[in-house]
């Protein structure tokens, strides 16, 4: 059974294009929250900009203690529920965030893909780098090793491309 009076992570269903406005109005009302940005450029006619989007689009999450504060989340604008599982609000480790925290710091090639379903693959740490302690899987593309870091509770992926020499196997008894 989960716990759901002690403080733990859960990612929100936000209004599209409204990530940045929930954080804000969370942040006024003391509600610990995160919001996963990275850079892209974007280009107008007479310059070119960065803009910083939403890692997942449609997401944010909070660190709450759920039965005292999921209404103060729910009532602000923007947020339309709770990501659940089997009727039950979705807990994320907190390893979880701390692993998606280290990959959105470093900034490495970061994409978001939340539309895909990865095939299973090997487990792996990243041993060196900016990206050190982040535990995702591992899967080929065009010649050169990509580490995915899952949320597993939400089903939601990033992926940063990495050196194959800055990764190490993780055996079931690792984990």
């Amino acid at each position: 059974m989960v716990d759901l009076d002690s403080r733990a992570w859960y990612a929100v269903y936000v209004m599209p294009q409204s990530e940045k406005k929930l954080s804000k109005i969370l942040d006024r009302f003391r509600i610990e929250n995160y919001l996963p940005l990275v850079p892209k450029q974007r280009k107008w006619s007479d310059r070119i900009k960065t803009i910083h989007f939403p890692l997942f689009p449609g997401y944010v999450f909070v660190h709450i203690e759920y039965w005292k504060q999921r209404l103060a989340v729910l009532q602000t604008l923007s947020a339309l529920r709770f990501v659940e599982i089997k009727g039950m609000p979705a807990r994320l480790a907190a390893e979880e965030m701390e692993s998606l925290k280290i990959l959105v710091n470093a900034q490495a090639d970061l994409q978001a893909h939340p539309e895909e379903n990865f095939p299973p693959g090997q487990r792996v740490r990243v041993r060196s780098g900016m990206l050190k302690g982040v535990i995702g899987v591992v899967g080929k593309v065009k010649n050169k090793d990509r580490i995915f870091v899952k949320l597993e509770q939400c089903n939601l992926f990033a992926s940063a491309e990495l050196d194959i020499v800055d990764v190490e196997r993780l055996s079931p008894e690792m984990l």
